[in-house]
């Protein structure tokens, strides 16, 4: 069984090894769809918007349609930059 979160190694898998996609891969949904349907399910109206680093979730959360919106972690902080937020690093940054 094949297993992985990253969209990019699933999209890989389905165009170039399409017979390993459907043999081996899990059902199972990655983290950020898995958290967008619980607070769905426990929160109804609510509205999910994925933040993060790679810019290939941008294609996972189009295939799910589950988070509601999605944005690459550079786009987040320019959007927050414009609404005058101010950004503070908690840690070694």
């Amino acid at each position: 069984m094949t297993t992985s979160c990253c969209p990019a190694f699933i999209n890989m898998l389905r165009k170039h090894f399409p017979e390993v996609y459907e043999a081996n891969m899990s059902e199972t949904v990655s983290p950020m769809c898995a958290i967008s349907r619980y607070l769905k399910a426990t929160r109804p109206g609510c509205v999910t918007v994925f933040v993060g680093p790679c810019i290939a979730k941008k294609s996972e959360a189009r295939d799910t349609s589950v988070p509601d919106n999605d944005m690459w972690t550079a786009a987040g902080i320019c959007f927050l930059r414009q609404l005058r937020v101010s950004i503070i690093c908690l840690h070694n940054c």
